[in-house]
This record gives structure tokens, C-alpha cells and sequence, in this order.
């Protein structure tokens, strides 16, 4: 496969933070120089010009459409003077957010006359049939993610989501074995059940970088990746064991991190402290645990608290129990929860070491003026042992590779 100068920049721009920093994961495991960009709207963009691969967090799932596509596009504009080769829309594999409108917002931005749209992840069981996302074989609209509270995604045929806004006749498909061509301009919606397919879609779109805005899941963030080649460190950042405590941070509620949580629950020395509405009272119970998992849970005695606001309780206390125990790890489930953690330590940018675990990024961040791991995992990723796995790696200080995933 021919690979990309020495020179190439990437541009991510994602709709949380655990959607930039797993899409960013891979290209940080390849030795490339990464930034993931927490809050742009807060942060110089002068401090990612040494990165070749810059992932920027909107943290605008949940906006309404309007509001989503205003709020990228200044976001955007933040780093539009700067040269990049790809310009990449991350979207949730499961089309959850605002798809269409930011999308079409990032086309004015950086002027890309058409938008090539690729949501399959077939390495977690993400594939496009006849423009319909499926999840381990389901139609989307049959499954759990179709029922999102916060962010329901569009349960139609991505032709007809797009048609219905762009209009029919700029809509198009791509499936495996075909050209890829619009010289017009429009929307092309790419069908894919492999990881084949991923890769013949990204060989076909190099060379329509100039004017086409990338739009997909971390898998074709993953293929992309693997073109980047040169001007690498001498080699990813080495994952260091450790034997101090591990803090969970689990802010989804999500039933995949559930699942995750009762099995890590069952481990020796792991200890769950429940958080309705993200606020805990005592935090004593964590001292001497290896693993300590803070849950945030609905209490049943008080109105359902602003989903920020609970975030970001939930975050502090994760903070405070991590400077209690001493802990060099924590582990954020969800991407408020993430960025919530972040702002609660004035951090905008972090150095992305690479993946822990296909899908599962770590990164170094400064808390309480020390500098420890911080893994994150978006809410419904992974099967049920990979808060365990998580845990395997932490402890070994070696990563699971995706081909051994």
C-alpha cells in the first residue's frame, strides 16, 4: 500500500472526547506525534504545531443540530489556517450526535465539496449494508443504541438521512469493488462488512484529500493511520506497570459499562462505591483497594441532577480518591465524564501515548502536579472482561495488540 510523506498532517474533529482519543490512539501506537485538544475553544492552537495528527474534542453530541454545526465550525476555524493533508469528521458507529449537521458544517469550513461517509467498524462488529449501520448483525434500529436518551441516532438509510437535507440526487454509494467517483461533489455513502473493504475505501480516497471530508468511526480512523509513515518518534510511548491503586471513573450509564463494572466487581481487592446523582459521602472504604471503581448511579430519592453537573461531581471526587490513594492510573468511562475530569484539572491538551487496547487509549495528564495515566473508554465499547483486561494491562505494563485483540 503506498504510504504518505513524511510530512502529511491529520485533522480529527470529534463530537466528545473519548470519540478524539480513541480515534487518535492508533496513529500515537504508530510512533506519530499526537495531540488530542480537550477544550479549542480554551487552548492555544499554537500548541499543536509540532503534532501530526491533531484530534480535536467539540464536546457537541448532545447540542441540538443548529446549535452543534455553529459550535464545530468556530472550533473548526480555530485550526483552519493551519495545513492539513486529512480532514477527518469523527462519528459514533452507532450515528448517535449530530451526523449530518456537522458534517455539512465541516465541508464549508475547510471547503470540501464531498463528503465521504464510512460509520463501519467491523473489528467491533460496527457494518453498513445498503447504507444501514448494523451492530454484531442487527439493523441499528433493532438494537439498544436506538434507544439513546440523550442522543437517538437517525434510524433511516444514511441515504435517505443525508437526501432529506443535501437532496437526493447528491447522494451516492460506494460498496466494495467499485471507483470512487463524484466529480460534482456530494455526499458518498460507503457500505462495508470487513476490514478489506475499510482498507480498498481509504486506498481509493487518498488521493481525494483536497476535496473530500473523511467522516467515519475510529475504524477508518484506524486504516487511516496506517498510512502515515516517516517522521515518527523512535517509538511509541511505553506503557509503565503499576502496582498502585487503579481508579475507575464510570460516568456512562450505558449497559455495556454496567456489565463491565459487576464483572470487575468480582475481582479480589476491588472495591465499588456508588455515587447517586455522581456525589459520594465517604470515601473511606477505598483506602487499601487495588481497584476502586466509582459508580454513578440515580438516586431515588432526589430529582435526576443536570447530566453535567453530575458529571462533573463525579469527576472531582474520581480526582480526590486518585490523590487520596496515591493511584498513577485512572480509567474514564464515557466522554463527559472525560472532559469533566479534564477541566477539573486544567488540562487542554494531552500528549496521546497510544492504545492500551484496540479502541482503548492512554494518555499522560498532570493531576495535583503529578503525572499520571489516564485511559479512556467510550460507554458502550468493548465486551464484558475489558474492564478487567484494562486492569491486566495496567498491572503487566504491556498492551494488547489489535491483532492479537
Amino acid at each position: 500500500m503506498a504510504q504518505h510523506s513524511s510530512s502529511a498532517r491529520v485533522l480529527i474533529i470529534a463530537d466528545d472526547l473519548t470519540g478524539a482519543l480513541d480515534t487518535a490512539g492508533p496513529f500515537a501506537e504508530q510512533g506519530v506525534a499526537t495531540k488530542v485538544v480537550a477544550d479549542p475553544l480554551e487552548s492555544d492552537p499554537a500548541t499543536v504545531l509540532d503534532a501530526r495528527v491533531v484530534s480535536v474534542n467539540t464536546d457537541s453530541r448532545h447540542l441540538p443540530p443548529g446549535e452543534a454545526a455553529r459550535h464545530v465550525q468556530r472550533c473548526a476555524r480555530r485550526f483552519s489556517d493551519q495545513r492539513f493533508d486529512f480532514v477527518f469528521k469523527k462519528i459514533d458507529s452507532t450515528l448517535r450526535g449530530n451526523v449530518v449537521s456537522e458534517t455539512l458544517a465541516l465541508m464549508d469550513v475547510f471547503r470540501r465539496k464531498t463528503a465521504l461517509i464510512a460509520p463501519a467498524f467491523p473489528a467491533q462488529g460496527r457494518t453498513v449494508v445498503d447504507g444501514v449501520v448494523h451492530v454484531d448483525g442487527v439493523p441499528l434500529a433493532h438494537t439498544g443504541f436506538a434507544r439513546d436518551a440523550l442522543s437517538a441516532p437517525p434510524l433511516q438509510p444514511l441515504s435517505e438521512v443525508f437526501g432529506a437535507v443535501v437532496g437526493p440526487e447528491r447522494v451516492s454509494a460506494w460498496r466494495q469493488g467499485e471507483a470512487l467517483s463524484r466529480p460534482d461533489g456530494g455526499v458518498v455513502i460507503a457500505d462495508a462488512g470487513s476490514d478489506d473493504d475499510m482498507s480498498e475505501l481509504m486506498n481509493k480516497a487518498a488521493d481525494r484529500t483536497n476535496d473530500a471530508l473523511l467522516v467515519g468511526s475510529a475504524g477508518l480512523g484506524l486504516v487511516l493511520a496506517r498510512r502515515l509513515d516517516g517522521n515518527r518518534r523512535a517509538a511509541p510511548t511505553a506503557l509503565t506497570a503499576t502496582t498502585a491503586p487503579i481508579v475507575f471513573v464510570v460516568g456512562s450509564r450505558a449497559a455495556r459499562s454496567r456489565e463491565q463494572v459487576a464483572q470487575l466487581g468480582r475481582q479480589p481487592h476491588t472495591v465499588l462505591l456508588e455515587a447517586p446523582n455522581g456525589i459520594i459521602g465517604e470515601i473511606s472504604d477505598a483506602i487499601g483497594a487495588k481497584q476502586i471503581v466509582l459508580l454513578a448511579v440515580e438516586d431515588p430519592e432526589a430529582e435526576i441532577a443536570d447530566s453535567v453537573e453530575v458529571a462533573r461531581q463525579l469527576a472531582q471526587t474520581g480526582l480526590e480518591i486518585a490523590a487520596l490513594v496515591g493511584s498513577e492510573a485512572v480509567v474514564v468511562t464515557g466522554g463527559d465524564t472525560a472532559i469533566a475530569l479534564l477541566e477539573a484539572s486544567r488540562c487542554a491538551v494531552l500528549d496521546v501515548c497510544g492504545n492500551l487496547m484496540p479502541g482503548i487509549p492512554f494518555s499522560a495528564f498532570q493531576s495535583n502536579g503529578r503525572s499520571i495515566y489516564l485511559v479512556t473508554k467510550a460507554g458502550g465499547f468493548g465486551v464484558r472482561d475489558t474492564l478487567v483486561e484494562i486492569v491486566q494491562c495496567l498491572r503487566s505494563g504491556t498492551t494488547i495488540s489489535e491483532e492479537l485483540a
